[in-house]
């Protein structure tokens, strides 16, 4: 069964393909290629070449619909540093990073609020477990699965908390102003801290108050 009678068959309108990128001297792999044009010839079919190299050879480029960078690299850290660097394709943007080899904190931070800071399109967890023998059930039920539930929550909570601002925003009253700017002056404070030092309390504190300045700005609506 090729890819666009899958897609057809569980009623997905699109599928994002995720493929390593394995290059040798500067060029992407003839496999990659190979799949590449596979899956381009599937209606709604996306590829996401994932790779470790930067920057990325140009022919990789060409036959990705988006683009995932390592986590670590210079470019994505100069993102979410805030730091001003020109975007290094029009491609959508991911990062990826290993959650078996991250603290819980980390976790957290790099499915929610560092995401949030990049402005990257989203992330790839490379999750895979030491041993082959642990259950993958028992993995959902993980610490590691729950600081990446908490970032993922954190990034909902950011998102519901944008668009309520967006919202007041466009009203244009003078007499909102004042939450509006303590509201987005909270969120910028929060984005310059030095994130990676925060503890499970001042995380959680963060999310309370972002939901309740959240509440707030919707009662004025």
């Amino acid at each position: 069964m090729n890819i666009e009678n899958i897609r057809k068959s569980a009623g997905i309108g699109s599928i994002k393909y995720l493929i390593p990128g394995e290059m040798e001297e500067g060029t992407a792999s003839k496999a990659i290629l190979d799949k590449a044009a596979e899956i381009r010839s599937a209606r709604g079919a996306v590829m996401i070449c994932q790779t470790t190299n930067e920057p990325l050879p140009e022919d990789y480029i060409n036959v990705a619909d988006e683009l995932c960078y390592p986590l670590d690299s210079d470019y994505v850290q100069s993102l979410i540093k805030g730091q001003s660097k020109p975007r290094m394709s029009r491609k959508w943007e991911w990062y990826w990073w290993n959650a078996f080899d991250s603290s819980p904190i980390a976790n957290r931070l790099n499915s929610g609020l560092l995401l949030w800071k990049s402005g990257l399109y989203g992330a790839i967890i490379n999750w895979h477990p030491a041993s082959e023998n642990i259950d993958p059930v028992a993995m959902t039920k993980s610490l590691t699965a729950l600081a990446i539930r908490e970032g993922i929550d954190d990034t909902r909570y950011l998102t519901s908390f944008m668009k309520v601002l967006r919202e007041v925003k466009d009203l244009k009253r003078p007499k909102d102003k004042m939450l509006l700017d303590e509201a987005e002056g909270y969120l910028n404070s929060v984005l310059a801290s030095p994130l990676h030092k925060a503890t499970p309390a001042q995380l959680r504190e963060i999310r309370s108050k972002i939901a309740a300045y959240a509440i707030k700005l919707e009662s004025l609506l």
